[in-house]
């Protein structure tokens, strides 16, 4: 269930953070929380990450007795998601699927851009268009 909390900025404005906790079988398995300037806003991210964990299975890191190469989707494994035996870092990743270098930095870019101050996210944001960008004019000159 999530929980929205009002909060004061610095100037005085409010904003709402919008927290969720995932728990299997008594023991938390993930938490996250976002903080937004409207709180229908907040509600709404709510409302979609909680549907998102009951549709798709999501493996997190701290999930306990999760085998993490079986992610299920509708009650079926979805096999895309399932991650190579004894990865342990987004390289693994990255070479399992034979990503290429623009786009395996995209990869990089998205999995830490969440964790990123607001200021950062926009350079992370471009730098993200500059790699997708290079491989599409690379898949156009292949065509």
């Amino acid at each position: 269930m999530a929980t929205i909390v009002e909060r004061k900025n610095l100037d005085g404005s409010p904003s709402f953070m919008a927290k969720i906790r995932i728990s299997k079988k008594g023991v938390l398995t993930h938490s996250e929380s976002k903080t937004f300037s409207k709180e229908a806003e907040a509600k709404l991210w709510a409302i979609e990450r909680e549907r998102e964990f009951k549709e798709v299975q999501v493996s997190t890191t701290t999930d306990v007795g999760v085998n993490r190469s079986e992610v299920s989707s509708a009650g079926r494994i979805v096999s895309h998601y399932k991650l190579p035996s004894g990865s342990t870092e987004l390289q693994h990743l990255i070479s399992d699927r034979n990503m290429n270098s623009q786009i395996g930095e995209v990869f990089r870019s998205c999995y830490r851009y969440s964790l990123l101050s607001q200021s950062d996210m926009l350079k992370e944001a471009k730098k993200i268009k500059f790699y997708a960008q290079a491989e599409i004019e690379r898949l156009e000159k292949l065509v």
